[in-house]
């Protein structure tokens, strides 16, 4: 499955450079469809519950689309404001988690999938030249987290809401930056009739890197 992901996003990046290189520039408060690309840090608790850290993944791979609209421009077309979503977004994270089985050490892999649909919020740019621009932005982000034991069918599944943060320089086509994200995420489990919704980590910082086109 990481092997998949690196070879997906290795894809979309080499695509998503020769297809700007056909592009003509355009100013910094435009609009335009967005490709981005991220690498995150997590703690060992992701995805499981928030007091869990004995096993865990460091990192995370994802790829977002999306579009950014410019709703107005202020100050002498030095910044504007806007409207920052990401229509599809994919996080890929993986781990071995160990135990004991009769004196003998084992473990199993675990893959976890961060998937999200219409993050959506408003954002600020503020132009230093021509190509140059600086992008503060926040976006609330609807998400689906699965948990996918050493490959199996058995899954365990987490809905809820998480909150995004960014900041990001962008020259022309490329931009930078990093984004916090933070939130609440849950799991119900069922056994014996009664059901219990427990709290899932889902905290991460990210650098991500991508292109608006």
């Amino acid at each position: 499955m990481k092997k998949v992901a690196l070879l997906f996003i290795a894809g979309l990046t080499s695509l998503s450079i020769s297809f700007a290189g056909t592009q003509s520039t355009d100013t910094p408060h435009d609009g335009g469809f967005r490709l981005n690309f991220h690498v995150g840090s997590v703690n060992k608790a992701y995805g499981n519950t928030v007091d869990n850290g004995s096993d865990g993944p460091k990192t995370t791979l994802g790829v977002e689309i999306g579009t950014k609209w410019n709703l107005t421009t202020l100050s002498g077309d030095k910044m504007s404001i806007g409207l920052m979503a990401d229509w599809f977004s994919l996080g890929y994270s993986g781990y071995k988690e160990k135990y004991s089985f009769l004196g003998q050490e084992e473990s199993f892999g675990v893959t976890i999938l961060n998937l999200s649909v219409l993050e959506v919020g408003p954002s600020f740019t503020y132009a230093l030249s021509d190509d140059l621009a600086l992008d503060a932005y926040y976006q609330i982000k609807p998400t689906f987290l699965v948990n996918i034991y050493d490959g199996e069918v058995e899954t365990s599944e987490a809905v809820g809401i998480n909150h995004v943060i960014g900041v990001a320089a962008r020259y022309k086509m490329f931009n930078f930056g990093v984004e916090p994200i933070f939130g609440g995420i849950t799991r119900k489990f069922e056994y014996f009739g009664y059901t219990e919704k427990i709290k899932i980590n889902t905290a991460s910082v990210r650098v991500v890197f991508g292109f608006k086109f």
